[in-house]
């Protein structure tokens, strides 16, 4: 099954309504303009959420070595015997 037009606009160019069709045109592309910058708002918002969860990971990860590793950055052996 293909594409089906709409029957205002099949009509308005049947009968040569070019002011109708004009205006149809103009519609068309706002909304497509508005669903592309849509679209290209949830790929930057998908970036900044996956670099955002990439920073968290880092810092849990930091932070649960905090334990061993010394404020100088020396790894700490606590089970060396003193």
């Amino acid at each position: 099954m293909g594409f089906e037009q709409p029957k205002k606009i099949a009509r308005a160019r049947i009968e040569g309504d070019t002011e109708y069709l004009r205006a149809a045109a103009y519609e068309s592309h706002k909304v497509q303009k508005r669903n592309r910058e849509r679209k290209e708002i949830h790929e930057i918002l998908d970036q900044i959420a996956k670099e955002e969860k990439e920073l968290e990971d880092e810092l849990q990860r930091r932070e649960a070595n905090e334990h061993i590793i010394s404020p100088d950055g020396e790894d700490q052996d606590y089970f060396e015997e003193k």
